[in-house]
């Protein structure tokens, strides 16, 4: 009875490593070793309690570092 769930952790896992397959398409991602920097602004409405509704104005600035990476998918 012990043995059972052995059994069926090794027939879920065998075939993920006999039929893996490699990934040899390794390239240097554009955004890799940069600085960038990202504007962004609009206006919004408020529609609440207030004593006047208005519209507003938001802005936000980003500074972002993309760290150096040899694979296709990137994280920053």
């Amino acid at each position: 009875m012990k043995k059972a769930p052995l059994i069926l952790l090794t027939l879920l896992i065998f075939p993920l490593l006999i039929f893996s397959q490699e990934n040899n398409n390794f390239y240097i991602h554009p955004f890799s070793n940069a600085i960038t920097l990202s504007l962004e602004g609009g206006t919004s409405y408020t529609n609440s309690d207030f004593s006047k509704n208005r519209f507003d104005y938001i802005g936000r600035g980003m500074l972002e570092y993309f760290f150096i990476l040899i694979i296709s998918e990137h994280l920053a």
